[in-house]
């Protein structure tokens, strides 16, 4: 048994995420408040996408996780740029492996452990540069990510 959360990151959802203890650290590292303003106003427009929370009961777990992690690698095929908040060194791991880039300056303060935000950014490289960069690199440390460029600047270089 398992769940997975993901919202679309907008004007109609932003009043929910920032003032989300989880989410909002990573929010206002990546955007000004004007650049927040900015977003996209809908959930039908966004291509910023926030996931929240991912858990599982210890009832088989490994084909539940394994599930859960196709779901979100099949959201990641639609392209745009994925923000998650984690604090377990498996899943740090994981997501840097996955190419996610680890935001210093948004730690939430919620746990004991070292949590922290990351984005993946997939709006100017594409689901194929990533999936290329991912290929590779395989076995290999990956180079940094690309600088992450707001949601809302029209001037982000490809």
């Amino acid at each position: 048994m398992g769940t997975s959360i993901t919202v679309p990151v907008c004007r109609d959802t932003l009043p929910l995420l920032i003032n989300d203890p989880l989410c909002a650290p990573l929010l206002r590292a990546l955007w000004t408040p004007e650049q927040l303003a900015a977003l996209s106003a809908t959930v039908d427009e966004s291509e910023v996408y926030y996931a929240i929370a991912l858990a599982y009961t210890s009832w088989n777990p490994e084909a539940t996780r394994a599930a859960l992690m196709r779901d979100w690698f099949g959201l990641y095929a639609r392209g745009g740029m994925y923000l998650c908040t984690v604090s377990l060194p498996g899943w740090r791991r994981l997501l840097e492996a996955a190419g996610f880039q680890r935001v210093e300056s948004a730690r939430p303060d919620l746990w004991d452990l070292d949590g922290a935000g990351y984005v993946l950014d997939l709006r100017h490289r594409g689901v194929d540069g990533w999936i290329d960069s991912l290929i590779d690199n395989a076995g290999d440390e990956l180079p940094p990510p690309a600088k992450v460029v707001a949601a809302s600047d029209p001037d982000a270089a490809a």
